[in-house]
Parts: C-alpha cells; structure tokens; sequence
C-alpha cells in the first residue's frame, strides 16, 4: 500500500541517471586503486635501482637495464593516465548526457499538457519553496488565482475542443507580459494561479487587471469560420503572504475567498482580500 499510493517512484530517467552516477563513480575507484597499486610495485622497484645506482663498481648493461626499465615504466604510467582521464570524459559525456534527459523529464513532469504552462505539482513545489524562502529574505510574496468565467458554456455551446482552445489561449494571455518574477500554473479545470514574489498586493492586483482587459478585449473565431465565439472574460482573487504568522493553506484560502468575491460580486473582476476583510 505504501509503495503503491504513498512512496513516489523514481522515474526511468533518476534511475539511468543513478546508475550512471553509481558506475563511474565506482569505475574510476577501482582504476585509481588498480593505479596505485601498480605505481606501489613501480615505486619499489625503483627504490631498488636507485639502492643499486650507489654501488660504486655498477655495470655497464645493469645502468642499461635499469633506463629500460624506468622509460618502461614511465611509458606505462602514461598510457595508464591517458587511459583513466579518456574514462573519466567518456563517462562525464554520458553523465551529462543523462542529466539532460533527465531535466528535461522533470520539467515534463512539472507541465500541463494542455496549456504547456505549470501543472498543480509545479504550483505547489513552487509556492512551497518561495514561502520557505519568505522567511529568510521577507521580500513580498502574492497569490492570484484566476478562473474563467462561466467555462462550461464553452464545452456546450461550441464543444471541447473549442473550450481546450479558450484555456490555451487563457494560458497564453497571462504569458504575453510575463516577468521572470511570476510563475504561472494551472491550478486544475478552468482555474489558474500566478505567483508574484517581490510585489505587493496593489501591483499584483494591478497585474491581474492589466490580463482581465486583455482577455475581454479579445475576439476569437472558429478556426477555418469567421464565426466568431463569446466574450471570454475571468475573475481574479488576489492574496499576499505574510510570512511567519502566515502558513500556505490559509495563504492559498484567501486568495480563492477573494475570487469567489470576484464571483459574487458578478464576475469579469478583480478582488484582493483587503477588500472583504
């Protein structure tokens, strides 16, 4: 039961990558040791001859026989060097190769497919991360969750595809004037969040007008028709952290108590939970 609900799994790629990892970690070791072993005797050996080289009635062929010996061995020890740096490359090209693989799984993992923004997971992992981070730095941190306003008229009216179109484009008007400070996930169905850090609640409330106008400006028709479809409007709840005395669900709460505001007060607007306290 726990393997199977609880435990998470590691995917093919953290595996590969593990096993690679393990290998040349494992590969080189057991080189260097076979290395030092070989340079131990070569060091002995050597001691032996430069015991020998004092010997003030030393031979002409044991000077010859010891040379041999040292260009032998140094030339061994060159090509068992060359040897062990052409493992190491090889095998940090594999590795990289596999971390690439890797990544690129893991920011799958963390994508909806549909609209190829953040997934739930990617929202999560995200929100906790800059909430932890909160604490360290206290730079201001602000939630906006965002629905679109009556999205299953869209599926009846015009059918799923068209709505799949709608959540795209919905998706893509909240990327078009996006900073590097904002992360954008699809919370689940028609909703969505916009995490902000370093912005107050007034320009993040801001933010969140600037896409409501863009969204209800638009006119969208039917693919391959000049038929045009309705009005796409959203509503928006704005809510900021405030850190220590603050914990992610009431976080995550007061932003969506604010969009039901949204809501109430007759949607294609903007809330922020400074207004209904």
């Amino acid at each position: 039961m726990y393997e199977q609900f609880i435990e998470e799994a590691e995917s093919k790629e953290e595996v590969e990558y593990d096993f690679a990892i393990r290998k040349f970690v494992d590969g080189i070791l057991h080189k260097m040791n076979d290395f030092s072993s070989h340079m131990g005797d070569q060091s002995t050996q050597i001691g032996s001859y430069a015991q020998a080289l004092k010997k003030p009635n030393i031979q002409t062929h044991e000077l010859e026989n010891i040379a041999e010996y040292i260009t032998t061995a140094a030339a061994t020890m060159q090509n068992s060097s060359t040897k062990i740096r052409n493992d190491v490359e090889n095998s940090s090209n594999e590795i990289n190769e596999l971390k690439k693989l890797l990544d690129e799984a893991r920011a799958e993992a963390l994508t909806d497919d549909l609209t190829q923004i953040g997934n739930r997971k990617a929202f999560n992992s995200t929100l906790q991360d800059l909430t932890i981070k909160h604490s360290k730095t206290e730079e201001p941190l602000c939630l906006i969750m965002t629905d679109i306003d009556h999205f299953k008229k869209f599926n009846d009216t015009y059918g799923h595809p068209i709505g799949d179109s709608v959540l795209r484009y919905f998706a893509k008007t909240m990327q078009k004037d996006t900073t590097e400070n904002e992360s954008i996930c699809r919370y689940g169905g028609e909703e969505f969040a916009i995490i902000i850090k370093n912005s107050s609640i007034e320009a993040s409330t801001k933010r969140a007008e600037q896409i409501r106008e863009q969204l209800q400006s638009s006119r969208l028709s039917i693919k391959g028709s000049s038929k045009k479809i309705d009005t796409i409007t959203a509503s928006f709840g704005v809510a900021q952290f405030y850190g220590s005395e603050d914990d992610l669900e009431n976080f995550i709460s007061r932003a969506d108590k604010s969009l039901y505001a949204a809501k109430e007060a007759g949607r294609n607007t903007v809330i922020h939970e400074k207004m209904i306290c």
